[in-house]
């Protein structure tokens, strides 16, 4: 599952990618996305994310580990719900560090590349016109007010969890979140 999103009047640069993957309990959320702080600066900067999320019958809570970095070598933190509740490092278990790789891997070989001359990360030329395209009916740009600035799903889309993760800054750390209604 894949959210592509570029910035408003450069349909050629990345503005948010999020990969989500369900295996088994667990979902797991990659994401390279502008900082809110480098909106305007050249070249542009990004944060990272990549996050591990179950739902907990029990304390009837999600909880998860996440890392500020895309590919991680360890969970910088875990989590329940919106509040940090252990500020260390955890070991990613070797299934956690073979679907990170799978991952990040399809992110940048389908969809984005980073280029050494900018600095800057640039989405894959065939998925800019879908950035443009309709998608059920409507224009993927339809939630933002200034085009060409686009949006591209997947058909498996789905904005669970990384809805609920993308508004908490203090784990989330990209600039853009995911709107109420998608």
């Amino acid at each position: 599952m894949i959210f592509l999103k570029n910035i408003a009047n450069e349909p050629n640069i990345l503005d948010t990618i999020i990969q989500k993957r369900i295996v088994g309990e667990y979902t797991y959320i990659m994401a390279i996305g502008l900082s809110k702080y480098s909106v305007s600066s050249n070249p542009k900067v990004y944060n990272e994310f990549c996050g591990k999320f179950k739902w907990d019958d029990e304390e009837e809570v999600t909880i998860g580990f996440y890392s500020n970095q895309h590919d991680p070598e360890e969970w910088l933190n875990k989590c329940i719900e919106s509040e940090i509740v252990e500020d260390e490092f955890f070991p990613l278990e070797e299934s956690d560090n073979s679907i990170i790789r799978e991952m990040a891997s399809k992110i940048w070989n389908d969809y984005i590349t980073f280029d050494d001359n900018s600095e800057e990360r640039k989405i894959n030329e065939n998925y800019i016109e879908k950035l443009m395209e309709q998608k059920d009916g409507i224009a993927n740009n339809y939630y933002e007010i200034f085009p060409p600035q686009g949006f591209f799903w997947t058909d498996d889309w789905n904005d669970e969890i990384v809805h609920f993760f993308s508004r908490v800054k203090d784990i989330w750390g990209i600039d853009y979140s995911l709107p109420n209604s998608f």
